[in-house]
């Protein structure tokens, strides 16, 4: 009781240094992308600023691919860094952080130097927050090619969990059950995008079909009631991203945003900061927006905030 009046007297004076203090959780967050905009100008001093709002995925997929494309190894380490900085500043207790494998290709690193890689860069951290490394696999990339790294991956003990991300169009999740069953012989974490863009019904299909323990975004759950209801009956969490979803064109004010209509029918929610490089809202800023909107009452974040808790109990 005592840390949601912390949480709520932060709130209701518009207290951001305070409200920063209050523990949190971010369970979608995308490794390379998760630093400030000041690092990546620091290494890339051409780098273009984002637009604020893109043309859809293919857009920010675009945009990406000018800005985004090189990795190289001391770079990479310079940006891991400063992501674990923000997010410790951020009062983040746990993390769930995906690392794209396709990253430690590009810096011609064996999958087990790439772990020891992340390890060191977590370890000043190591008091600050719990990490969970997500092994991050793409829709684009064959599903043979991406068992084989997982493997590779799961072998060094790092990996805890996995997602599956990019368009949602590109490969339907049953082709992906293969890599989730391994996964899951791992007793990884099984989490996938789903919904960001796609449809309601390829929410339920990808849980089923994979199995998974939570969704990143599946903000269109709330086009279906049945969809909504399978999710609360099941237990499925919701990584939300709002700023996300609204750079991204998929709604066009917070007001429209569905997170209030999943909340209400039940559906467990989380406020993640998915990737802040680009849409520069952490965790805090995500509640502080939804408070000042008047779209949930201090009550209602703080059930939010404690759902990411309760998702970190036994996963340190």
């Amino acid at each position: 009781m005592e840390e949601f009046e912390q949480f709520k007297r932060a709130l209701e004076a518009r207290d951001f240094n305070a409200l920063k203090k209050v523990r949190k959780t971010d369970l979608h967050a995308h490794a390379y992308l998760s630093a400030g905009m000041e690092t990546y100008q620091e290494i890339s001093p051409e780098i273009a600023l984002p637009p604020s709002r893109f043309d859809g995925f293919g857009g920010f997929r675009e945009w990406l691919e000018k800005n985004c494309a090189l990795i190289e190894r001391a770079g990479y380490e310079k940006v891991i860094s400063a992501a674990f900085q923000r997010m410790a500043d951020d009062g983040i207790i746990y993390v769930e952080m995906s690392f794209d494998y396709h990253d430690c290709l590009s810096m011609g690193l064996e999958i087990p130097d790439w772990a020891r890689l992340i390890q060191t860069q977590y370890e000043p951290y190591r008091a600050r927050f719990a990490l969970c490394p997500e092994f991050g696999i793409s829709r684009e990339e064959r599903p043979t090619v991406s068992q084989r790294y997982l493997e590779e991956a799961a072998e060094t003990g790092m990996f805890r969990s996995i997602d599956l991300y990019g368009d949602e169009l590109c490969r339907p999740a049953s082709e992906f059950r293969n890599i989730y069953d391994l996964a899951s012989s791992f007793g990884m974490k099984k989490k996938a995008h789903l919904g960001e863009f796609g449809q309601a019904a390829d929410i339920k299909d990808g849980v089923e079909i994979l199995g998974l323990d939570a969704v990143q975004h599946g903000v269109s759950a709330a086009d279906s009631i049945e969809v909504m209801s399978f999710l609360r009956d099941r237990g499925t969490t919701l990584n939300i991203c709002p700023s996300s979803n609204l750079a991204l064109g998929r709604y066009r004010s917070l007001s429209e945003h569905p997170i209030r209509r999943l909340f209400d029918h039940g559906v467990k929610l989380t406020l993640n900061s998915d990737d802040y490089m680009v849409f520069g809202a952490g965790v805090t800023d995500e509640i502080t927006r939804l408070h000042e909107s008047g779209i949930f009452s201090a009550k209602e974040l703080w059930q939010i905030v404690r759902a990411g808790l309760a998702a970190s109990e036994g996963r340190s």
